[in-house]
Formats: structure tokens, C-alpha cells, sequence
């Protein structure tokens, strides 16, 4: 299972975007509307919602499902582990899952995280004579595989990663600088005040239960 969000930018001049690729601050609104018309429509409100309407049928509004974006303050730090994750497959069939997310630290400090696995299942096993399985994370992966007359496995370790280093909040901006000199500007909101949801690296995630 995969819950997959839905983004949208509103601008002032009542035109509005399916689908936020860029921090707003960087977006090229002209060039996109001209490549990808499709993604663009029209919103207004009408008391407490938000109506859209879009180019396949211009004069129907119809609610956006969902609440207003909060943009962090500018110098803002945060403290926590946000993280997602997505399931495929059965115990039957076999499957896989990923789990992934981010660290942040007061000290204006980050650390990106990721870790998850796959298996052919008991179906694959039994048909098949054959199972495959593997786990990874950010040190490595290893994969261990059996048939009815061998097993065995393969470790890989990852070289030259780098998901660590220091971060700026400037309202729906997150600027990001590696420790490997690499800089990467990012689209970033809350979901709510309470600062328990953040739109990170593409992804709505979740504040850890410090549990």
C-alpha cells in the first residue's frame, strides 16, 4: 500500500497548478503553463473552501480536498525524525516495502534515511524451487537466495553516500547544503501549526512517535 499525496500551488492572479516539482520561488510559471497546459487551472474560494476548475472543462468548480499549506518561518529549526513508508505484494506472492525519512536537529543539522527490502514470497518458494530475498539500507544491501541445492548470499556496501549536512526553513523554501559541497533547494511546507507534517524531497512525511 502507498498513500500518495496531491500538491497544489495557488497563485494570486486566480490560476493555480496540479503538482509542486520546484520551490514556488523558482518555479518558471510562463514556460510551464506553455509545456504542460493540462496541469493548470483556475481556483477561487467560496467561504472556508478552495473550487478548481481545469482545461478540459473550464467552467466547472468542484472542491479541492484538503487544507492550506503552512509555510515555516524564516530561520526556523526543527527537532525529530519525519518519516513514510509503502508496501507491494503479499506473504503469498511475495513483496517488498521501503521506509524512509529524515532527521532533524536544532543545531540546523539533517540526516536523510532509507531502508526497506524484498522477498519472492512463499508462493515463489514453493512453485519455483527458487527464493530471493533482500534487505538494504544506507550502509548497503544484502541478498540471500535459495534453490534445492544450494544457498547462499551477496553483500554490497554503499561507497561515497552522502544524505548529512546543514538546512535553511525560508517560508515554502528548504535549502539544503550536503557535507559533499552538493546544494539543493526544495519545496517545503506543514500540513498544520502543530508542525507534525512536512512536505519533504517530494513526500508528505510524519513526525516520529518519540515513544
Amino acid at each position: 500500500m502507498t498513500v500518495e499525496d496531491e500538491t497544489y500551488l495557488l497563485l494570486k492572479d486566480g490560476t493555480l497548478k496540479d503538482g509542486l516539482p520546484v520551490a514556488p520561488d523558482e518555479m518558471d510559471a510562463s514556460l510551464s503553463r506553455r509545456r504542460e497546459p493540462v496541469k493548470w487551472g483556475r481556483w477561487r474560494k467560496q467561504r472556508t473552501q478552495v473550487l478548481a476548475a481545469w482545461p478540459d472543462r473550464p467552467n466547472h468548480y468542484e472542491a479541492l480536498v484538503g487544507t492550506m499549506a503552512i509555510a515555516g518561518k524564516p530561520g526556523e529549526r526543527l527537532s525529530g525524525r519525519y518519516a513514510a513508508g509503502s508496501t507491494t505484494g503479499s506473504s503469498l506472492m511475495g513483496g517488498s516495502y521501503r521506509i524512509w525519512g529524515v532527521t532533524f536537529t536544532p543545531d540546523g543539522r539533517f540526516k536523510k534515511d532509507n531502508r526497506g527490502g524484498s522477498s519472492s514470497g512463499t508462493f515463489g518458494q514453493t512453485m519455483n524451487d527458487f527464493s530471493v530475498d533482500t534487505a538494504y539500507n544506507d550502509e548497503g544491501s544484502v541478498t540471500s537466495f535459495s534453490t534445492p541445492s544450494t544457498v547462499g548470499y551477496a553483500r554490497r556496501k554503499t561507497k561515497g553516500s552522502n544524505r548529512a549536512g546543514t538546512y535553511t526553513i525560508s517560508g515554502y523554501t528548504l535549502v539544503l547544503h550536503y557535507d559533499n559541497g552538493r546544494v539543493a533547494r526544495l519545496p517545503f511546507f506543514f500540513a498544520s501549526e502543530k508542525r507534525k507534517q512536512l512536505f519533504f524531497d517530494g513526500d508528505m512525511l510524519s513526525l516520529d512517535d518519540p515513544k
